[in-house]
Parts: structure tokens; C-alpha cells; sequence
């Protein structure tokens, strides 16, 4: 998977994820935010036992796929005030 999208609107999902995803869970993957890169959108998902949130971002995908990642790991990446683009590959 690899894809370049807008790094603010990837942080403001990141973000929305997070809040959706419980911090601790006996149910690991609830504490995860899902990224599928496909076609010209990047979807990112999270959830817990009584809600679920799915964001679609515009992005230019340079390989299909999904990923599974703690949710405060992706939300906590470091903004950079010089781009406006985010590349993420796997």
C-alpha cells in the first residue's frame, strides 16, 4: 500500500479515530484505526462496541491495500509545517 493524501486532513481523521477507538480494550483491534487505500480514496475506520466512525479522504494511490495501526500511533504523527502532502507506504 502507498498513497500520498493531504497531511491536515490525515491528521483531522487520525485524530477522529482515535476518539472513537477506546484506549484500552480486552478486544485489541478496537484500539485500531483501519486505512484501505483504493482507486482515488483513502478510507480510514475505527470503532468500538457502540459506534463506528468511516472517513474517505481524497488521495493519489500508487498501490492498493489496508493496514491495521494503533490508533495513537497514527494520530500522533508529527506534523511538518513545510508540506502539505503526506506519502505513507508499508
Amino acid at each position: 500500500m502507498k498513497f500520498i493524501v493531504n497531511r491536515t486532513e490525515l491528521l483531522a481523521a487520525a485524530q477522529n479515530a482515535e476518539r472513537i477507538a477506546p484506549r484500552v480494550s480486552t478486544i485489541e483491534i478496537l484500539q485500531c484505526a483501519y486505512l484501505q487505500a483504493e482507486q482515488d480514496t483513502l478510507t480510514v475506520a475505527s470503532g468500538n462496541l457502540e459506534i463506528a466512525l468511516e472517513q474517505r479522504l481524497p488521495a493519489q494511490i500508487e498501490s492498493e491495500g489496508s493496514v491495521v495501526v494503533k490508533a495513537p500511533l497514527l494520530s500522533g504523527m508529527p506534523p511538518r509545517h513545510s508540506s502539505t502532502a503526506a506519502r505513507i507506504s508499508n
